[in-house]
C-alpha cells in the first residue's frame, strides 16, 4: 500500500513539474521575442540624377547622388537598376557612401551601355539604404523610373 501512494505522488510531482516548466516557457518567451525584435522606421532620401533626361544614349555618363540623414551605428547602401528590354534584367551596384556632416551621401556613376549594352530599353533606378543600431533599423528608399 505504501508503494502505491509513493507512485501516485511521483506522478503528481512529475505532472506539476511539467506544468510549471510550460508556464515559465510561455510567459518568458514573449518577453525574449519582444526584446529581440527591431523597430523599423522609414526616412526620406533626396535622389539626384544628372544629366536629367528622358532618354539617354548608350555612352552617356549618368551620375547618381542620394543624401540621407545619418542614423544608427552601421549602414548598408545599394542601387538596384532594372533594365526593361525584351525581358527584364536587374543589376545591383554598391555606391560609394561617405558621411558628410549629419548625412550619408551615396554616389555612383554608370552608363546605360554598362547595364544593357548597345540595346534599346528603359532603366529604372532604386536606391536603398539601411541603417541600424542595437534595437532599431532605419530604411530610406527612392525610386526613379524610366531613366
Amino acid at each position: 500500500m505504501f508503494f502505491m501512494k509513493r507512485k501516485q505522488s511521483s506522478r503528481i510531482y512529475f505532472l506539476m513539474s511539467w506544468i510549471i516548466a510550460v508556464a515559465l516557457l510561455v510567459t518568458w518567451s514573449p518577453a525574449v521575442t519582444l526584446a529581440s525584435e527591431e523597430i523599423e522606421e522609414s526616412i526620406p532620401v533626396e535622389l539626384k540624377i544628372s544629366p536629367e533626361k528622358d532618354r539617354y544614349s548608350p555612352g552617356t555618363k549618368i551620375q547618381m547622388e542620394a543624401v540621407t540623414k545619418k542614423e544608427g551605428k552601421s549602414f548598408e547602401a545599394k542601387i538596384v537598376i532594372k533594365a526593361k528590354m525584351d525581358k527584364e534584367q536587374t543589376i545591383t551596384i554598391e555606391p560609394e557612401t561617405k558621411i558628410k556632416g549629419k548625412n550619408y551621401v551615396s554616389k555612383a556613376t554608370f552608363t546605360p551601355e554598362d547595364i544593357i549594352g548597345d540595346k534599346t530599353g528603359s532603366l529604372s533606378i532604386e536606391f536603398e539604404i539601411m541603417m541600424s543600431d542595437t534595437d532599431k533599423v532605419w530604411v530610406g528608399r527612392a525610386i526613379r523610373g524610366s531613366v
